[in-house]
């Protein structure tokens, strides 16, 4: 699990705790929300069974665009393939 709270300022995010992290279309869904049985051969070769999950921090900083997503985030992860 993890939590992720809202700091002072309206666009500021911290995130901490275990999570899936970024990495690739599929690594940050569980199985279960797959649209197929199996995992893709080279998702299990170099992410394994789990895929990648972290426990770390992040601060994100959304920046105040109008016509696009933008952010700016800093953390620190210990990766382990489980």
């Amino acid at each position: 699990g993890f939590l992720t709270a809202t700091g002072p300022l309206k666009n500021l995010n911290i995130i901490a705790g275990r999570k899936r992290q970024r990495f690739g279309r599929l690594n940050t869904l569980h199985p279960h929300q797959w649209l197929f049985i199996t995992q893709p051969t080279a998702n299990s070769f170099y992410l394994g069974d789990h895929g990648l999950i972290a426990d770390g921090a992040l601060a994100q900083y959304i920046l105040p665009t109008k016509n696009f997503y933008s952010a700016l985030e800093f953390g620190a992860w210990q990766t382990a393939l489980h």
